[in-house]
């Protein structure tokens, strides 16, 4: 991705965390957080932790990786994408998952 892309994208982002109710310095952590996170899961398996609905902390470990996720989609390609979400591949589930983008926590070593 250009740079003027990804910076676009991040600000997109920024902006749709603030609307969200984080405030801006931590909206834009969150925003470089949650583009790292996916460019690393397009790469491979990631562990990261995000807080869930009901408060509480998940470590997961997940993938964006073209190969691993293509066998495990089966539908048409027709659902709507929700902005606010970032969906993986978990490998321990081995299943998708999501999590609101507003709730990343953490990219773990």
């Amino acid at each position: 991705m250009e740079e003027m892309d990804k910076n676009i994208e991040l600000k997109n982002l920024e902006a749709m965390l603030i609307s969200q109710g984080l405030e801006e310095h931590e909206a834009h952590a969150v925003a470089v957080m949650n583009m790292e996170l996916v460019e690393r899961m397009r790469e491979g398996m990631v562990s990261f932790t995000f807080r869930k609905a009901d408060g509480s902390l998940r470590e997961a470990v997940g993938t964006l990786q073209a190969e691993v996720v293509a066998p495990h989609i089966n539908g048409t390609g027709t659902r709507p994408e929700n902005p606010t979400l970032t969906t993986y591949w978990d490998s321990g589930a081995e299943n998708f998952r999501c999590f609101k983008k507003a709730n990343l926590v953490s990219i773990n070593a």
